[in-house]
């Protein structure tokens, strides 16, 4: 059995195409003075929310991508194809060859009749500020739920799919259906609903079971079966507006998925790992066996006769069923876990997996980026910075860790060194690494022998230290309570206070470019704070921008290139045209897929952290007409024909 299996080299089906969606399904709006931020690609893999199987082919939901598995040798897992989709995957449903998939983005639904060259078909837009996140198809038509949100569309012209009816105030993850079109659909406050959909049009909630902290269903011809916080349940379905619990079973944890195969469940139990449970006697099921977990908690399970595919979050699990009581694992996949940072080396972006280590992506070719190398750490990964062929990432509460890429498909973990505090933020300068380590304050460690990082300079405000940034000889820290201090670095192991600024709020992140510097910070003084920096001992405010929603709150910020990129309380990115620094302008915002949780400017390319839909990667949207020094007169850069 191998540990596992690589993604790398895998050919993307459609990695481009899906991609340029987000624009044309209004994931990019213009603001006042429009200009287009061009969507370069995306790499969307991520944590595996959902799982499905046909016979020997799976489905699985791996960020905003469908990986395509084929498991007739149930010790050699083979993806065959992979769809990239404009949101994360929690749903999917196969009938035939059609695959309707669930996502934040919408209802998809692509042709799997050749599963290695799956073909993309049609999209139903949710209601407004409703997402999919369960799906269920019967007959061509797709039966979606999300939260507060159930939608019947017909889609037997898959590219061009109808919606034809609908309830609001029902609905959570799943959705099971019976052979007399009645619905069931769990809700963790409300119970199971039942729906009559024998007319689509006109759905009806025709009864509810009463329970609490349903999060899986499955259904056979004799039985509904519920999992949550009260417990397994048996139900009596006979009668289907009036449900009978004629079974029940005690259970410490449940995950979100459960599938049937003849007298057997089998349960995602969370930190349980899977259980088993035979309900050959449905009045008293009971536990018959069990499976621990091998990553983040059993998570979902999709069984297909005596083998089974089961995620744990972060980790995809073969399993032989040839003992039902007795689940082998025979292969694994490992999925990457949540992108939480980003930063950009040439062609490469760095990504710091919060849970698992540091991915080398390849964006040589930005419509199809592939994963080069990984490296695992056991440590959360939190923020990553680069400098030459070194990769430093901020590690909390365990300090930092030190990365060589300079073979980008072998990144080997070279150095390390444990903090005071909890290191949130990192920059690298030269052979130094600028870490704010939040009540340990700033850090000066010389990686110049990385092997090697020694702490050689501290700087202490007395109070959290939250982010760094650096220009030249002197490091600017966003400060709780402080506001923006520069400290001058000449004596790096004498880092000196040069000056402070309090901003209006406490910064919450800094970013610099040049003589700019630029502040993300609570909406009650300005969310955008612009600040010249060209004298460091006196730094100077220039301007602010505010958001008209009053709740909005500044989280992240990047710079480059006299364009800001400033991410609220949501995964909006706001951009700003910073031609006057003391009028900063909106002109574009960029909606996310997911949350954002890292923004990085490098030249003409900006990269999006989006937690569990991986990286997306934009054309940094310049001011500037021409990058030859057209406009200061040098034609340097200019062939002789144009001279």
């Amino acid at each position: 059995m191998r540990e596992s299996l690589s993604l790398t080299g895998l050919k993307t089906i459609f990695p481009f195409s899906l991609v340029v969606m987000l624009a044309t399904m209004g994931m990019v709006t213009e603001a006042a003075n429009p200009q287009v931020g061009e969507l370069l690609g995306r790499w969307g893999r991520g944590p595996s929310y959902v799982v499905e199987m046909d016979g020997d082919l799976a489905f699985i939901g791996s960020g905003s991508n469908v990986l395509i598995a084929e498991v007739t040798d149930l010790e050699d897992l083979q993806i065959i194809g992979e769809v990239v989709l404009p949101g994360v995957v929690f749903g999917l449903s196969l009938e035939g060859g059609l695959l309707a998939v669930a996502s934040g983005g919408g209802g998809h639904f692509i042709n799997v009749s050749d599963p290695f060259q799956p073909a993309y078909l049609g999209f139903i837009e949710p209601p407004a500020f409703k997402r999919y996140s369960g799906v269920l198809l019967r007959e061509g038509i797709a039966h979606f739920v999300g939260w507060q949100v159930f939608s019947i569309v017909d889609c037997r012209d898959p590219s061009d799919p109808v919606l034809v009816g609908g309830l609001g105030g029902i609905g959570s993850d799943r959705i099971v259906l019976d052979d007399n079109a009645y619905a069931y659909v769990p809700n963790p406050f409300s119970g199971i609903a039942t729906i009559d959909v024998i007319n689509p049009a006109f759905p009806t909630k025709v009864g509810v079971y009463p329970s609490s902290a349903e999060a899986a269903i499955a259904l056979d011809d004799s039985y509904l079966y519920s999992a949550g916080g009260q417990g397994f349940s048996v139900i009596d379905y006979s009668v289907p507006a009036v449900l009978e619990q004629v079974g029940f079973l005690d259970m410490a944890d449940v995950g979100s998925g459960m599938d049937i195969h003849g007298d057997r469940a089998y349960v995602a139990a969370g930190d349980d790992g899977f259980t088993v449970i035979d309900v050959s006697n449905p009045v008293a099921p009971v536990v018959s066996g069990s499976l621990a977990s091998a990553g983040e908690g059993g998570y979902t399970i999709a069984v297909s006769g005596q083998k089974a595919v089961a995620s744990d979050f972060d980790v995809i699990r073969v399993l032989d069923l040839t003992q039902p009581d007795i689940p082998i694992e025979t292969d694994r996949l490992s999925m990457p876990g949540y992108s939480w940072s980003a930063a950009i080396s040439g062609d490469l972006v760095l990504v710091g997996d919060y849970l698992q280590g540091l991915r080398v992506l390849d964006f040589s070719n930005p419509e199809e980026p592939f994963e080069v190398g990984f490296v695992g750490i056991q440590r959360y990964v939190v923020d990553v910075a680069v400098g030459g062929h070194l990769a430093v990432m901020a590690n909390g509460v365990d300090g930092i860790t030190i990365v060589d890429f300079a073979e980008p498909s072998a990144p080997q973990v070279i150095g390390a060194l444990d903090t005071p505090g909890r290191a949130q933020k990192v920059a690298v300068s030269g052979g130094l690494a600028l870490v704010a380590d939040m009540d340990g304050g700033l850090r000066v460690i010389d990686i110049s022998v990385p092997e090697l990082p020694i702490e050689i300079g501290i700087y202490d405000p007395e109070t959290d230290v939250v982010d760094v940034a650096v220009s030249g000889s002197f490091v600017f820290l966003a400060v709780t309570g402080v506001g923006i201090q520069s400290i001058d670095l000449s004596d790096s192991g004498n880092p000196v206070p040069a000056s402070v600024i309090f901003p209006g709020a406490s910064p919450q992140a800094i970013d610099v470019d040049g003589d700019l510097l630029v502040s993300a910070q609570d909406h009650d003084t300005g969310m955008l704070a612009v600040i010249d920096i060209s004298e460091p001992w006196a730094m100077t405010p220039l301007g602010t921008w505010n958001s008209p929603i009053s709740w909005d709150g500044g989280r992240m910020v990047g710079i480059g290139d006299g364009m800001a990129y400033l991410i609220g309380s949501g995964d909006t990115a706001h951009v700003f045209d910073l031609a006057d620094p003391a009028d900063p302008v909106e002109v574009l915002e960029i909606p996310g897929i997911r949350q954002r949780m890292d923004v990085y400017v490098s030249g003409r390319r900006v990269v999006f952290a989006e937690i569990d839909a991986g990286i997306a990667l934009h054309f940094n949207i310049s001011r500037r007409l021409f990058f030859d020094d057209f406009e200061t007169g040098d034609m340097a850069a200019w062939s002789e024909v144009v001279q």
